[in-house]
């Protein structure tokens, strides 16, 4: 079927795209900018990654264990995980909070919470290339019954080396930070577009040992 979905991200004017992960079980929409990364570097087989190289974004999508944390303590581990697999030179968890059931188009899903945790955090492409400060937005989408934690990384360079262009030859946007602090921003729209369509369509991407015992 064409997946390919005529609609427009709420703040930054993106074209959306239904992708279907891990040989179709989950789908989720993506901005149309972010490419498959799949053809052109390995990627581990818990994670799809999409990347939009004229902004240097990136868009991970990765099945984990569920975390053995709850709450704040949940979201803090989760962002200070994912900085230290990114090997940040710094990070600053900033916010995070759990998304009321209402905000997500549930369908009847099976997932049992969802939180978004932010923060800052000064990363590297490679180690010949020099260092990008980030936005670094997290998803955190439950799936208890499968003992199972879907997590989903927004990482948004707002300085490269210290210049506010883009690769692309674009000026960046400035971080979120000032306006999470002022609880004027709850999730990026890449996120919060993920978030709001995420759906496992088949059940049997997990194994019985991730189920209720």
């Amino acid at each position: 079927r064409d997946d390919t979905r005529a609609r427009m991200s709420r703040a930054d004017g993106d074209a959306l795209e239904t992708r279907r992960l891990f040989g179709g079980a989950v789908v989720l929409d993506v901005p149309r900018r972010f490419r498959d990364l799949s053809s052109v570097v390995p990627v581990p087989d818990h994670q799809e990654v999409f990347a939009d190289g004229a902004r240097d974004e990136t868009l991970v999508v990765e099945l984990v264990d569920a975390i053995a944390r709850e709450g704040e303590d949940l979201r803090a581990f989760a962002f200070a995980d994912a900085c230290e697999e990114m090997e940040a030179s710094s990070a600053t968890y900033v916010r995070g909070r759990e998304r009321a059931r209402g905000e997500d188009d549930a369908r009847g899903r099976g997932t049992s919470e969802t939180h978004v945790a932010y923060g800052v955090a000064r990363v590297r492409r490679s180690r010949e290339t020099s260092a990008n400060d980030i936005d670094l937005w997290g998803g955190i989408v439950r799936v208890a019954s499968k003992r199972t934690d879907a997590l989903i990384w927004h990482a948004r360079p707002f300085a490269f080396d210290g210049d506010a262009t883009t690769p692309g030859g674009e000026r960046a946007r400035p971080s979120d930070a000032d306006a999470v602090r002022a609880g004027a921003v709850e999730c990026s729209d890449v996120l919060d577009a993920a978030l709001n369509s995420f759906e496992i369509v088949d059940w049997g991407l997990f194994s019985d040992e991730a189920g209720e015992g």
